[in-house]
């Protein structure tokens, strides 16, 4: 199972939980309320209360988990592939940073000595799910980043001299 497949798993469930919960909490405390040998009336001022409850406390509670929560970011397919993808682009740049001594001003500079037109271009996909953006920074390094856009927004970033991606997400 996919970690996408298995997030979808959890959202759709606190969905299912924030408009199910409420009628469930009805039905329960009617039957016991039955069961109690209580009037008719309440038996239903018993469940409307307790499904009110329900309604105002687990479901809001189901709903934000259902929309907010996700995995860590950085870690659905996409982004591992991406990352990965654009490791090619950091070794080019880490190579003509040792031939120059400083890092280019964009990053086409680095076709075709450093690095392949065409992998360039398979790193930078199309579309409105993805953007890859490079800059130079102030100390004269660089920064590299993409966002991804799933439940919220996901950026993972790469800086010059670092050793790995770094990503956060926020919605």
């Amino acid at each position: 199972m996919s970690v996408e497949t298995k997030w979808d798993l959890i959202s759709w469930s606190a969905m299912a939980t924030a408009f199910v919960a409420p009628v469930v909490a009805y039905l329960i405390i009617t039957r016991i309320a039955r069961r109690m040998q209580a009037s008719p009336r309440w038996e239903r001022a018993a469940g409307i209360i307790l499904s009110t409850a329900v309604l105002f406390t687990i479901s809001p509670m189901a709903l934000i988990v259902a929309v907010c929560w996700g995995p860590p970011a950085g870690s659905m397919e996409t982004s591992v592939a991406l990352m990965h993808d654009a490791d090619s682009v950091v070794a080019a740049l880490d190579r003509y940073h040792a031939a120059k001594g400083r890092y280019p001003e964009a990053l086409i500079v680095l076709v075709p000595d450093y690095l392949a037109g065409d992998r360039l271009h398979d790193v930078v996909p199309g579309g409105s799910f993805y953007s890859l953006d490079y800059w130079r920074d102030r100390d004269g390094g660089y920064v590299m980043e993409f966002r991804e856009r799933n439940r919220g927004m996901s950026k993972c970033s790469h800086e010059a001299g670092a050793d790995k991606w770094h990503c956060g997400a926020y919605f």
